[in-house]
């Protein structure tokens, strides 16, 4: 069935059926989802708009998709039992704003995850996974298309597993400075947020981000903890991130309410900011933002806060 190994490569191609067109075992083409099953598959240079990508029990090894682009309208999912290390590489996913189904983020996945220099954007959340994820040089922007929801750039989920690392660092996670169809903002929701549903937080890192609220409403806690009394987060460090929030702070027509928040066993808390001086670009998107981010007040945090 599965060859280890197996790799479909092209650039710019719709994919249609990996197996009759390229002999690729370990994949399947069935209404409107692609479903990995096999070991060590790669998916490289695909259009994959339109499309799921369902990772499954089967699958094994690390399932790679790189250099692939959705232009409207993608997710990325595992099956709760899939055990398989999905590594996200140079990659541009577009939810599809309003078009995107509400109840799933660009990428949920349950076990070990990895995104590199990728966009994520438009799509009612970004990136969901447990306490096993390394997030690193993306850019995440534009969530919460729909009324009613709380989306999150980056939520992690905690585990019982005491080797679970995360590494969220040097990311870009912007707000947009839009409102919809229905009026309601392209936010953030929580920018990075740590949920106890799972279980604990052993050794986590988020440091060198830089998160922005560029529009009234459009984030609550830009970094936060939210723990049970069932869970704790007990090592790691939160240090070196910088924020913008239009309009401060926790008041009418702020951006976030906060920089950070926590609730539950986080051993300490966050603290320490000063200002710093955007730097600049090129591009027009990148213009917009530097613009948005000249309004705010942008702060980094100064002290290391230890989690241990």
């Amino acid at each position: 069935m599965a060859v280890p190994g197996s790799t479909l490569h092209a650039f710019p191609v719709r994919f249609v059926d990996p197996v009759a067109q390229h002999g690729l075992a370990g994949v399947e083409l069935r209404a409107q989802a692609i479903y990995v099953q096999g070991r060590d598959v790669t998916l490289d240079g695909f259009d994959l708009s339109g499309l799921a990508v369902m990772i499954e029990d089967s699958a094994a090894g690390v399932i790679r998709i790189a250099d692939c682009e959705a232009r409207n309208g993608v997710v990325i999912r595992s099956t709760v039992g899939a055990t398989a290390h999905l590594v996200v590489d140079r990659r541009t996913l577009d939810g599809g704003g309003m078009k995107g189904d509400p109840n799933f983020p660009a990428i949920k996945v349950w076990r070990p995850l990895t995104v590199l220099h990728s966009g994520v954007e438009n799509s009612p959340g970004g990136i969901q996974s447990g306490a096993a994820l390394v997030a690193k040089y993306n850019l995440l922007e534009g969530f919460a298309w729909s009324p009613d929801t709380h989306a999150n750039a980056i939520y992690v989920r905690g585990t019982r597993a005491p080797s679970d690392r995360t590494r969220i660092a040097y990311n870009v996670i912007y707000s947009q400075s839009v409102r919809n169809r229905q009026g309601f903002p392209v936010g953030v929701g929580a920018a990075i947020v740590f949920f106890g549903d799972g279980g604990n937080f052993y050794d986590s890192v988020v440091s060198h981000n830089v998160l922005i609220s560029a529009l009234p409403g459009g984030a609550s806690y830009l970094i936060g903890f939210y723990l049970g009394d069932d869970a704790s987060a007990t090592g790691g460090v939160v240090a070196d991130n910088y924020f913008a929030s239009v309009n401060g702070l926790n008041r009418t027509g702020s951006g976030a309410l906060s920089e950070t928040q926590r609730s539950g066993r986080v051993s300490r808390a966050f603290r320490g900011a000063r200002t710093l001086s955007d730097s600049p670009g090129k591009d027009r998107r990148s213009s917009e933002r530097r613009s948005a981010a000249r309004k705010m007040p942008l702060r980094q945090t100064t002290a290391r806060s230890s989690l241990s």
